[in-house]
Order: structure tokens, then sequence, then C-alpha cells
């Protein structure tokens, strides 16, 4: 009876063993992914700082093509669907979207003043998530705060000085924010990895 009983201790031991090995290569995989992306933050942040014509521009290049390959999906889809009632309208989206980022796409600085509005909406949104979230996390919850109300207040500098400084302001704050939320992942990950080990 105690020979049957001690392959069953044996067995669940390698399995608690096996479950502590993936936990520590999830938690290696979490610290290494949470430097990288923090170190890739700085970097493009500190080439908003610098350079913020190039990096506002390059911002609203970037939103004019997701909106061009929104635009796209949504032409698919109203060809697949043209057999039902309501194609013409599911047509005119997909143009509006395209319209929208062709706009976008061939005239940048224009475009700019309409993009600094969404985007100071977006962090303003995207800080209060953020800080709402933050209750949920398991570590570093302070720092997850910190960043939600550093978006909130860049959105609110963003709106404060919308129209007028619209190209500086984009790249000046979208360098500031990635170079932010990169030291907060940096923090993050290394503190993660002090901790495992």
């Amino acid at each position: 009876m105690s020979q049957t009983s001690m392959p069953t201790s044996s067995s669940s031991e390698t399995a608690r063993d096996e479950l502590n090995s993936s936990r520590c290569t999830n938690t290696r995989c979490l610290t290494v992914s949470l430097i990288t992306a923090g170190v890739i933050q700085i970097l493009l942040g500190i080439g908003g700082i610098v350079a913020p014509y190039f990096a506002a521009i390059a911002v609203e290049i970037l939103f004019g093509t997701i909106v061009v390959m929104v635009g796209c999906a949504e032409l698919f889809y109203a060809w697949n669907l043209r057999t039902l009632g309501g194609s013409f309208w599911r047509y005119l989206r997909a143009a509006c979207f395209l319209g929208t980022g062709a706009i976008l796409l061939l005239s940048p600085l224009e475009g700019l003043m309409t993009l600094a509005l969404v985007l100071g909406l977006a962090f303003v949104f995207d800080g209060a998530l953020r800080v709402m979230t933050a209750a949920y996390a398991n570590h570093r919850r302070g720092l997850l705060v910190l960043d939600g109300i550093i978006g909130m207040a860049i959105g609110g500098i963003i709106l404060t000085g919308w129209p007028q400084d619209s190209i500086f302001i984009v790249g000046t704050v979208v360098g500031i924010r990635l170079m932010l939320s990169g030291i907060i992942a940096l923090v993050m990950g290394t503190s993660l990895a002090v901790k495992t080990h």
C-alpha cells in the first residue's frame, strides 16, 4: 500500500516542480518583455522630444495609414455583403474611411490639427482608464496610477495648446509620453527581475 502512494507523491512533486518552472519561465519572459519595451519606448520618446516635427508627421502618417486600412477592410466587408440590403451604406462608410485616410496622408500638416485633438482626448481617456484598472493590478499599483495621471495631464496640455501649437505639441508630448511609459515599464521589469532572484 505504501508503494502505491509513493508514485502519487512523486508525481505530484514532479507536477509542482513543472508548474514552478513554468512560472519562472513566464516571469522571465515578462521581465524581458517589460525591459525591452521600456528601452524601445525611451529611445522613441527621446527622438520625439529632439525632433517634434518629424515625430508629429510620423504619428499623423501612421494614423492616416490605419484609417486607409480600415477603409479597405470596410470595402471588402461591403463587397462580400453586397447581396444583402443596405449595401449602399456599407460602401459609403468605406468611402468615408478611405477619403479621411487619403486626406490625412496627402495633407499631413492640416491633418495634424485634427490628430492633436484626437490624441489629446485619447490621452485623457487612456489615463483615466489606467487609473481605474490599476486597482486590479498585483504589482506596482502606484506606478500604474502615476502613469495614468501623467497621461491625463499630457492630454490636457495637448487640448489647451490646440490648434495653434498642434505640430510642436503632438511631437513633443508623444515623445514625453513614450519616454515616461518606457521608464515605468523599465522600472517594473527590473523590480520584477530583482523580486524573482
